[in-house]
């Protein structure tokens, strides 16, 4: 009976990362993962919201000293950060869970998040050709979902 060497036992150099780690990093999305990328999701597009908000107060930004502390200044953008960093954690949390290869295109959703809230907070136009490019990036997320 041959002995079972660690690579056999392992597979690939990520199975013996993931081994390291603790971390089975799924091929599939677990309800929790997926309500940890929406989370996620959310966090992130709304902050992203709230910096433009924050940088529309003060109109265009240079990277002068004194403009970049009138930006930092905006509560808006300030709140926009912190909502930034806690979808970056709930991310983390994803990516514990899930394969990048399946987890990072469905942050695709986020595009389409942000197009409706830019629509419903800023008020911003949303041309017919952006609308049909969601409905592109849609069909991507399904087929990233797909047998996942």
């Amino acid at each position: 009976m041959a002995v079972e060497t660690e690579e056999q036992r392992v597979g690939t150099i990520s199975g013996r990362f993931r081994q390291l780690r603790g971390c089975s990093g799924g091929t599939s999305m677990s309800g929790t993962a997926f309500l940890l990328l929406i989370i996620a999701i959310v966090l992130s597009t709304f902050g992203e919201v709230l910096l433009k908000a924050g940088v529309n107060r003060i109109g265009t930004i240079t990277l002068a000293p004194g403009t970049l502390l009138r930006a930092f200044l905006q509560w808006q953008v300030l709140v926009g950060f912190v909502l930034l960093f806690g979808g970056s954690l709930f991310w983390l949390a994803v990516l514990s869970r899930v394969h990048l290869s399946i987890a990072y295109p469905l942050l695709a959703m986020g595009y389409i998040l942000t197009t409706i809230w830019a629509l419903v907070f800023l008020k911003e136009p949303v041309p017919a050709s952006r609308w049909l490019g969601i409905g592109a990036i849609c069909s991507g997320i399904i087929l990233v979902l797909y047998k996942s």
